[in-house]
């Protein structure tokens, strides 16, 4: 589905901005994504099961919550 495609897009590049620790993303199909610094200490392993997720985390508001964290992030994409 196309919104779920833009979904993780957002989520994902939101993501790249990561600077400390390491978290690294298996995604429904498979796919394997890395964000931070693989030598840091702290790390997550997260696998998503449901394709929906970041729509979900979008559509409830908890990706604008953490904008204000990521101040590239505040300006239009354009």
């Amino acid at each position: 589905m196309l919104i779920y495609k833009i979904s993780d897009s957002i989520v994902f590049s939101v993501l790249k901005s990561i600077k400390y620790g390491f978290l690294e993303i298996k995604k429904v199909n498979g796919e394997v994504l890395k964000f931070g610094n693989p030598d840091e200490t702290l790390k997550v392993f997260l696998e998503i099961k449901d394709k929906s997720l970041n729509y979900n985390l979008i559509k409830n508001g908890y990706v604008s919550a953490i904008l204000p964290f990521f101040p590239v992030l505040r300006y239009p994409l354009i």
